[in-house]
């Protein structure tokens, strides 16, 4: 009882500490991720704002909109924040939005692992305060951190309600609108999220044990609330804006890299968790070498061929591809080993993708999902994958955490070294 008392102590401590660091770097204008400051992204996205002030429907279609994503943030902000007459109350408020990130994330790790320790709870909800990219989001009023609290707004929702009771009323209706609503703005803020409508799509019309009605008004409400998305896909002839479409080149550049790079960004997040399972990792690591886990390694096998025969690594973009990539190009300049070294860390984070996944379909489904995306994704970064995968593992993955005040320590330990880390690796940059 004694040592409970005293992991509680220091769990609410280390939340403390990560809040504290939290406000500490608004203050002090950290860009840990590179995209922030004055003259960085936030130069645009005030351009952005700047344009939606000046009309809304005027500008669905300009050309100096300046984004990769809908217009929706900028259409909010102007209709609903009076905080965006100045940079600075504008970025005040959009720390404060990011704000409700960790709070919607503690009530969603109650309402999943309803024996969790209180203090446990607000130390890993705190923990997507760490994450570089969302800090300089919040900091610099950029826009990931919206679809992010959509994220566990959906989750939330998803978990609350009990669409297996055979009774349907009003109340059960209106909470399924909210889910739809809540898990389709996860798109409108940002595409690559379809994963998460898709997810509560499937999990609603494959059970067998929900009501018909609920899935029939799932559909309807799905296909009314995707008519503005469709309306700007036709408008723009791309699920991208005009500029963003060349930049970014969707449907005319695919490089065959982006795969094994999101595939080592994606397990930077896992390795960790690795540790959370009750096997022994001597022992996951063997059974890892089974029958069922050839059929991967051919997959790889296959894809490796491609990257070797067909793919000029010399073309690959110096910026972006995550830490992994960072990290080898810090230490080797000569081509040939970087292109080694890189193939290794490919093959490593497969490994670890397939220890992790297991025979888990609908993680499996997540994962894959993001890992073919990334093959239309020029370049891939690391943003794109942090923190949504540590919040994607505690709340819509199958698998089941380990929880307890050891294995949160790591994980606390193991982001706060990477946010340190970027915030020397872009101060020497810049």
């Amino acid at each position: 009882m004694k040592i409970k008392k005293i992991e509680n102590f220091f769990a609410l401590g280390f939340s403390f500490i990560v809040f504290f660091s939290f406000i500490a770097g608004f203050i002090l204008r950290e860009n840990s991720a590179g995209a922030g400051g004055i003259s960085g992204d936030f130069y645009l996205i005030w351009k952005n704002l700047e344009l939606f002030k000046n009309g809304i429907l005027d500008n669905l279609n300009s050309q100096e909109y300046n984004d990769s994503r809908t217009p929706l943030a900028y259409i909010l902000h102007v209709l609903f924040n009076p905080f965006i007459e100045t940079q600075n109350q504008f970025r005040l408020s959009v720390l404060f939005i990011s704000m409700l990130c960790p709070i919607v994330f503690y009530l969603t790790l109650r309402e999943k692992y309803k024996n969790i320790d209180i203090s446990l709870a607000v130390l890993i909800s705190s923990l997507i305060l760490l994450s570089p990219y969302f800090r300089t989001t919040a900091f610099w009023g950029l826009g990931e951190n919206y679809a992010i609290l959509f994220v566990l707004i959906s989750y939330l929702l998803f978990q609350k309600i009990n669409f297996v009771s055979a009774h349907v009323n009003n109340k059960k209706i209106f909470f399924l609108f909210l889910l739809t609503l809540s898990s389709s703005l996860c798109v409108y803020f940002d595409q690559k999220l379809l994963i998460i409508p898709f997810v509560v799509f499937i999990s609603i019309i494959f059970n067998k044990k929900i009501n018909n009605k609920i899935k029939i008004l799932l559909i309807c409400f799905y296909l009314i609330l995707s008519i503005p998305l469709l309306y700007l896909i036709f408008l723009w002839g791309s699920i991208l804006p005009p500029d963003a479409q060349s930049s970014r080149q969707v449907g005319v550049k695919f490089n065959i890299f982006n795969i094994g790079y999101a595939s080592t960004i994606i397990s930077f997040y896992l390795i960790p968790f690795l540790f959370f399972q009750k096997e022994k990792f001597i022992d996951i690591f063997i059974n890892f070498f089974k029958k069922e886990n050839l059929l991967y390694f051919v997959l790889f096998l296959v894809y490796l061929f491609f990257v070797l025969f067909f793919a000029d690594f010399s073309n690959v973009r110096t910026y972006g591809q995550g830490v992994v990539h960072k990290f080898i190009s810090l230490f080797w300049t000569d081509i040939n080993l970087k292109f080694v070294f890189t193939l290794l860390a490919f093959f490593i984070s497969w490994i670890v993708l397939c220890i992790f996944l297991k025979n888990r379909i609908l993680d499996k489904i997540i994962i894959y999902y993001f890992l073919i995306v990334s093959f239309f994704i020029y370049p891939v970064f690391q943003e794109y994958f942090d923190p949504i995968i540590i919040i994607l593992i505690f709340t819509f993955f199958q698998k089941k955490i380990v929880i307890n005040f050891k294995n949160i320590s790591i994980l606390t330990l193991y982001l706060s070294s990477f946010l340190i880390l970027a915030n020397f690796y872009y101060l020497k940059i810049i």
